[in-house]
């Protein structure tokens, strides 16, 4: 029951920020059309071969995730996990005072929407005073690619958890600047589907994209 009282709130979530979502997801596609229709579409394939479908509270919705913040202070980062040649976007509220979302020599204000390349640029949060709370819609890297293509096609997601030897079947963790210890937590999640891993690799003939990014003893 209790699994079942989280998830409500977690629609209900989804249902009272449907507007605020909608209107996101409208100046996102007036502003770059193209990279909305990139997005949306990935979101739809999304939708339909996943519990997606059961968030879906907009039918402008175009962003895998969402985040809402409350009182951080965020210090000068990138988020490499997300779309590279994508969008982010953040709006925040609250009653405080500072906390200006920064983007070197850029500077916005609590009210503003802001669409960021976050993997791109380095930004952070002013210290502040009161109460500071933000939304932040993103889509990681590893999700925007051709529904078709890619480890997070709902397909190979299916394959992936066949091939694993052990249970209980897991999914890969990824690194998020603005969570604490996500870093280990993924290399933890990384060396224990090791094996897995390889074998997803070896069976999707990745052997090439994968050998450029092998670590030598400096490193």
């Amino acid at each position: 029951m209790a699994g079942r009282g989280k998830h409500e709130k977690v629609v209900h979530f989804f249902r009272r920020t449907a507007p605020l979502t909608q209107t996101i997801s409208w100046l996102f596609e007036v502003s770059d059309p193209a990279c909305y229709q990139r997005y949306r579409a990935t979101y739809t394939h999304m939708a339909r071969n996943s519990g997606l479908v059961a968030l879906q509270a907009s039918d402008r919705a175009c962003f895998l995730g969402v985040v809402l913040l409350i009182n951080l202070c965020a210090e000068p980062h990138k988020d490499v996990s997300d779309t590279r040649n994508g969008w982010v976007a953040i709006v925040c509220f609250g009653d405080f005072q500072r906390g200006d979302h920064v983007v070197p020599e850029r500077r916005f204000w609590p009210g503003d929407v802001i669409f960021l390349r976050s993997a791109v640029f380095t930004h952070f949060v002013l210290p502040f005073e009161g109460e500071r709370a933000s939304m932040v819609y993103f889509t990681h890297e590893n999700m925007s690619r051709d529904p078709e293509e890619g480890m997070a096609s709902p397909s190979r997601i299916v394959t992936f958890l066949e091939i694993q030897r052990s249970t209980p079947k897991l999914k890969t963790i990824l690194d998020v600047a603005t969570c604490w210890n996500s870093t280990y937590f993924m290399l933890v999640r990384a060396l224990r589907l090791r094996d897995a891993m390889a074998d997803w690799i070896h069976l999707n003939n990745r052997e090439e994209n994968i050998a450029s990014l092998a670590l030598n003893r400096t490193e």
